[in-house]
């Protein structure tokens, strides 16, 4: 008889421990798809805002620097790991396989939104979103991340209004910190007088050729001068530069050796 009850209590804890499992699984399940629930309504009421495509790498910071700059702004994911995240920060957000684009943007209100954001990893579904929000809604900005170079011109053709090939860019900058230990940006797309061109960072050494050298004589374009941590306002051509002056400046590939050059002491 001992046996036989010891046998029922361990069926019946058994069948109790799984009934609480099951329970606890379910409501994490209802949780998650209640959040999820209250993230959608959310996005349905705005408007002038940011869809920003994917929260991996470069989409987490362009949604870092949105926050920054006070802009209303949702993300669509397919990464599921990214929701805790998102929920912390506060972040409206569409987890989706992004399979159905039409769906995916209707979720996140292309319709009043004002721009576009194509921070995926694969440029195809990049160009496939670029197409569908232009489809969707004719004056949306689309920005898009650009992974494979050879695809650029096929993204410019899809609609998109900037693109950025973003390993070119970097690739172009690693170049030139060979040259310059400051290389602020690269200019890509624009007026093609200044497309391809870089800002840079130029400290001027004692002594060197740059020092004591005036404006007119420096072989690219300064566009302001930082001396002992100020902006001075007003160059002419003539204004001479001095030791220790901050030279920020827009230059071309042959142009940032010959100022190399020029800086090194003599």
């Amino acid at each position: 008889l001992e046996k036989i009850l010891l046998i029922v209590i361990m069926i019946v804890s058994v069948g109790s421990a799984a009934s609480m499992v099951q329970g606890v699984v379910t409501s994490v399940i209802k949780r998650e798809l209640w959040t999820e629930d209250i993230d959608k309504m959310r996005i349905q009421r705005m408007s002038g805002h940011v869809i920003v495509m994917g929260y991996s790498q470069i989409g987490r910071y362009v949604a870092q620097r949105l926050i920054e700059m006070n802009y209303k702004f949702c993300v669509v994911t397919r990464v599921k790991e990214n929701v805790k995240e998102l929920q912390e920060l506060n972040i409206p957000f569409i987890l989706s396989d992004l399979k159905s684009p039409v769906e995916v943007l209707t979720m996140a209100k292309v319709s009043d939104a004002t721009a576009i954001v194509l921070a995926l990893e694969n440029d195809d579904t990049n160009m496939l979103y670029a197409l569908t929000a232009k489809f969707m809604k004719k004056d949306i900005r689309i920005i898009a991340i650009n992974n494979d170079y050879k695809l650029l011109d096929g993204m410019k053709k899809a609609g998109v209004d900037v693109v950025l090939p973003i390993y070119f860019m970097v690739g172009r900058v690693a170049a030139y910190s060979v040259a310059s230990e400051h290389v602020l940006g690269a200019i890509q797309g624009g007026d093609s007088n200044i497309s391809g061109r870089h800002i840079v960072q130029i400290d001027v050494n004692k002594g060197s050729e740059l020092d004591g050298a005036s404006l007119k004589d420096i072989p690219v374009d300064v566009l302001m001068i930082i001396r002992n941590g100020e902006l001075m306002k007003y160059n002419t051509p003539d204004t001479r530069v001095m030791h220790d002056d901050k030279l920020i400046c827009l230059t071309d590939h042959d142009s940032i050796k010959k100022l190399k050059d020029m800086n090194e002491h003599l």
